[in-house]
């Protein structure tokens, strides 16, 4: 019963985490514009996560391919280091209910 809800914990913990990396890709492009775009971007707490999703891809879809890869390659690494660190949280928890 506690595994399956370590489980369940863990999978609703990793689909849920989608951030939108906003920082990650102003720190790419190369142009003014559109760093203010990202910086405002950042700071509005109002937009729900699917719009500033939309917005940023729209400022994405502007760059050279290279940034775009780059923006990939750095999401990535990112999604793939909390996936990892999700999993050793898990195996520890799992440890210490002795299952």
């Amino acid at each position: 019963m506690r595994t399956a809800f370590l489980v369940l914990t863990l999978a609703s913990v990793l689909i849920a985490y989608d951030p939108v990396f906003v920082l990650d890709l102003k720190a790419l492009v190369p142009y003014d514009m559109d760093k203010r775009q990202l910086n405002i971007l950042n700071k509005d707490q109002s937009l729900i996560r699917s719009d500033k999703k939309k917005k940023l891809d729209v400022i994405l879809e502007r760059q050279d391919e290279n940034i775009k890869n780059k923006y990939k390659e750095v999401v990535e690494a990112k999604q793939l280091k909390y996936s990892n660190t999700m999993k050793a949280r898990f195996a520890a928890a799992r440890d210490l209910i002795g299952e």
